[in-house]
């Protein structure tokens, strides 16, 4: 390759311009370097290409003004030191650029503080704001109607006024919960200061009237079961005198019945005193003081006051083993056979109970008349169908084509 002055002065030119710059960039990268700690290796090269660089520009300089041609150097040499020299710069350019993204400083801190959802405000020992993030200014234009926070003894004022009620949570227009929260801290410096925070706890606000709310209507309730156990057990007692009156309404009427058949018939004197008892039971039962309402649910004595009256009774199954189940059914034999008697002059009551699948059903029926237009229950029939309900069975009554009385309930469903 040619020397550097036998080149032309187009090519001299442009070297020494490009060797120019990068001395420019090396005295501001050295400037750079002389705040950082721990480089001072890499201080000391760039000294040394800064020197280097100079003394060539110098020279070339010279050869370039004087046409000083006692100095061979090839053109090669210089282009070699020039490229080394842009490598090196660039490398430590990469690396300055590097370590500005990792490096924390005063804008960083400041930023990160801003994309906090809490309020963040530092105040120092004079009361003056030192430090305050967006979130807080927001907070305080919200709460003040200004834009501008200004002191310590500002803010105190101002949470006085909205706290004075002694709630901690402070509501702003958006329905936004606040609690405000004061400490003292030290900075490593030694300094003093006042950190606020406003927190957000919107979401215990809502939690906390949700629970307000259900403690309301958990005290409602709980009037309302007191009430309920006050009267226990007076409906309790109220069931007891229905069953027992509906059971008194049916031998009363069985009584009536065998009296009036006895007389009709010219019953003999042993079938008429059997009929004078059996209404002489009732009444006494009715004179009777102090005397506690009883589940009537003897099935023998059913069965002899039917034969008193004249009927037979047939049973197919067995009687439910659950006692107001039972009584339910008792009740209903009761009162179907002096509705057989009175109204379809039957001879025969027949009681089909099937238990099956935890299910029970009751059906009753006759061999009397069939009725000549449909039953509707009423008096004794509707009681007993109240009955019914109040334990959880269910009762339905037929006309067609001959009389049936069901009942249905499933074990476990009675109260």
């Amino acid at each position: 390759m040619i020397e550097f002055m036998q080149a032309s002065h187009e090519v001299q030119f442009l070297v020494m311009l490009f060797m120019l710059c990068e001395l420019i960039v090396l005295m501001i990268l050295e400037i750079v370097q002389f705040h950082d700690a721990h480089k001072a290796v890499q201080k000391v090269i760039t000294a040394l290409l800064i020197l280097y660089t100079f003394v060539l520009i110098c020279t070339m300089t010279d050869n370039y003004h004087y046409h000083n041609y006692t100095q061979s150097v090839k053109l090669w040499y210089y282009l070699v030191v020039e490229l080394a020299i842009f490598i090196y710069l660039v490398w430590k350019i990469t690396q300055r650029i590097k370590k500005g993204s990792r490096t924390i400083g005063t804008a960083s801190i400041r930023q990160a503080i801003d994309h906090l959802p809490v309020g963040v405000c530092y105040f120092e020992k004079s009361g003056a704001v030192k430090l305050c993030n967006n979130r807080m200014y927001q907070i305080f234009s919200e709460m003040t109607g200004k834009s501008d926070l200004q002191s310590l003894d500002q803010l105190h004022a101002i949470l006085a006024k909205d706290g004075g009620k002694g709630d901690p949570v402070y509501i702003l227009k958006d329905k936004t919960a606040l609690i405000y929260s004061e400490q003292v801290i030290m900075a490593a410096d030694g300094r003093v200061y006042t950190e606020s925070l406003f927190t957000d706890v919107t979401l215990l606000n809502q939690k906390k009237e949700e629970l307000a709310l259900s403690l309301k209507e958990l005290r409602a309730m709980n009037r309302e079961l007191k009430v309920l156990r006050a009267n226990a057990k007076e409906l309790a007692r109220e069931e007891e005198i229905m069953n027992a009156t509906t059971r008194l309404h049916d031998q009363m009427g069985a009584g009536l019945l065998a009296i009036r058949r006895g007389l009709l018939q010219e019953a003999s004197p042993k079938e008429l005193r059997q009929a004078v008892n059996l209404w002489e039971k009732t009444v006494q039962t009715l004179r009777a003081e102090n005397i506690q309402p009883q589940l009537f649910d003897d099935y023998e004595e059913l069965v002899q006051d039917a034969r008193v009256l004249g009927v037979e009774i047939h049973l197919q199954g067995e009687l439910p083993g659950d006692r107001s189940i039972r009584n339910i059914v008792m009740l209903a034999a009761w009162e179907c056979l002096t509705n057989a008697v009175r109204h379809a002059d039957a001879t025969q009551l027949m009681i089909s109970i099937k238990q099956t699948d935890g299910k029970i059903i009751c059906e009753i029926t006759n061999d009397g008349q069939a009725p000549t237009k449909d039953i509707v229950p009423g008096g004794g029939l509707k009681n007993l169908m109240m009955q019914a309900q109040s334990v959880g069975a269910k009762m339905h009554v037929y006309s067609r084509p001959q009389f049936k009385l069901t009942i249905s309930a499933r074990r476990g469903d009675q109260l």
